[in-house]
């Protein structure tokens, strides 16, 4: 009971964080346009009026949307690790839920399948050689998972496994990020 209230807040938290990250950028309205009021040069018969200049988006802005994309996939990958406990009762519920995150951040992370393999391999590289089996058996469920909530059932098993907030359906067209989450175990 105790690990199921765990594993929700979790999934809550990771769903939401997924979710915020999706709305959050640089909308161009947001960021100050040049209203410096440069003087204009006079001379005989011409006048030059100052230039305008398009508002760039800052590379601070990227630059914490992606610190905020890595650190929702780590949260993917340590509840990999952690919350699914294949084998165990209610584990593909566990899974499903995961897996829903999976396909969730997919369609949210400004990150590069390349980006997401990398960090991935990094995460791992920082483990032990039994939680790297561990990640393996358990990222075996959450894959099978995936692959059951882009089928024609992905309602009763959303239904099933209490997903009550997801992106579902999910697009074919972020397979590359869902597949190097998925297929990075090195």
């Amino acid at each position: 009971m105790k690990k199921n209230i765990l594993s929700t807040i979790i999934v809550t938290t990771l769903t939401l964080a997924i979710s915020f990250t999706g709305f959050t950028g640089c909308n161009k309205a947001d960021v100050p346009s040049d209203t410096s009021s440069a003087p204009t040069e006079t001379t005989a018969n011409t006048t030059t009026a100052p230039t305008s200049v398009t508002p760039q988006q800052p590379e601070t802005t990227i630059n914490s949307v992606k610190a905020t994309d890595f650190a929702n996939l780590e949260a993917i990958l340590d509840s990999i690790l952690t919350n699914i406990a294949a084998g165990t009762s209610g584990s593909s519920l566990r899974a499903a839920i995961v897996g829903a995150t999976i396909l969730d951040y997919s369609c949210t992370t400004t990150l590069s399948a390349a980006e997401v393999s990398a960090y991935i391999s990094e995460w791992l590289a920082n483990h032990t050689s039994d939680e790297k089996a561990i990640y393996i058996e358990q990222l075996n469920s959450a894959s099978g998972a995936c692959e059951r909530l882009k089928s024609d059932t992905a309602i009763d098993l959303i239904d099933s496994a209490g997903i009550t907030k997801s992106l579902y359906p999910w697009p074919s067209s972020n397979n590359d990020i869902v597949n190097a989450i998925l297929q990075t175990t090195k």
